[in-house]
């Protein structure tokens, strides 16, 4: 699977990196209060934590 965002999709960008955030946190095991760094694949410079 690809691990960006398609912004040239059909699909809209937030379920995007809604499937995006849930492959993340199944695949790296991330816990509560872990950072959520979804800037390469989202484009955007911030970072986020997983509640």
């Amino acid at each position: 699977m690809n691990d960006t965002i398609d912004r040239h999709s059909a699909a809209p960008m937030y379920d995007q990196l809604r499937r995006l955030i849930i492959e993340g946190i199944s695949r790296d095991g991330l816990q509560p209060g872990d950072p959520l760094h979804v800037d390469d694949a989202a484009g955007t410079s911030r970072a986020g934590t997983v509640r």
